[in-house]
């Protein structure tokens, strides 16, 4: 059963948005594992509340990645090189982040 992490983001600039949109977007192609695309599926998108009881963060960006196995899901997290660059890159750009992981049936 494959493993989709979901990720929100609070970024503030449009500009910062637009690149995390593109950026997860294009993980499944320059995303490698032993030199092959790993990735399963992406999804990234501005995105506008509706509605959140938990006085959170101003949640501006969605994005979801679906991976083979949490393995998979794991590498991209602390290894992928691709991931490591846009994390520092967006650390200082990002008020806050959320992510939630499941496996789904279809």
């Amino acid at each position: 059963m494959t493993l989709t992490r979901i990720f929100t983001f609070a970024i503030a600039d449009e500009a910062a948005q637009d690149f995390a949109v593109s950026t997860f977007n294009g993980f499944k192609d320059t995303c490698k594992k032993d030199g092959a695309p790993y990735i399963i599926a992406t999804h990234a998108t501005k995105v506008k509340v509706l509605k959140d009881t938990t006085n959170g963060a101003a949640w501006t960006v969605y994005a979801s990645i679906t991976f083979k196995d949490e393995d998979d899901a794991n590498y991209f997290a602390h290894q992928d090189p691709a991931n490591q660059e846009v994390k520092a890159k967006n650390k200082e750009m990002t008020a806050g982040f959320c992510v939630i992981q499941g496996s789904f049936t279809l």
